[in-house]
């Protein structure tokens, strides 16, 4: 990459995480100086599309760490790691005050359908 920051880093990352490259999108993202919640969701993105939930919550424990701050895309991500714990996600962004958007909403009805929460 010729010009380093930020935007050029996010820019490499999100299509190797998006096209199931973590490894490598691991790898870019171990050389960032900074992250922003952009690059963590991407990351957390790729994970639960290719059935990492575990890599997923990892990420997302770090993101936590690290004092990023979390939006709606970042939960609903987390949600899609983890079915069981969905609910405890939502109440998490209450507590956040990160609002939850309707794909949020749609996301935990989906969970919680998923774990015969909903007749």
């Amino acid at each position: 990459m010729p010009h380093r920051d930020l935007t050029s880093y996010n820019a490499a990352v999100l299509p190797l995480a998006g096209g199931g490259e973590m490894l490598e999108g691991v790898e870019l993202y171990s050389k960032m100086p900074m992250r922003n919640t952009l690059t963590w969701n991407a990351l957390m993105d790729g994970y639960v599309r290719y059935g990492e939930a575990a890599e997923a919550s990892s990420i997302f424990q770090h993101f936590v760490k690290d004092g990023a701050p979390p939006d709606q895309i970042t939960f609903s991500r987390h949600m899609g790691s983890r079915s069981t714990e969905a609910i405890g996600f939502f109440v998490q962004m209450v507590w956040e005050k990160v609002g939850p958007d309707a794909n949020t909403f749609l996301l935990l009805l989906t969970h919680c359908c998923n774990c015969s929460l909903v007749d």
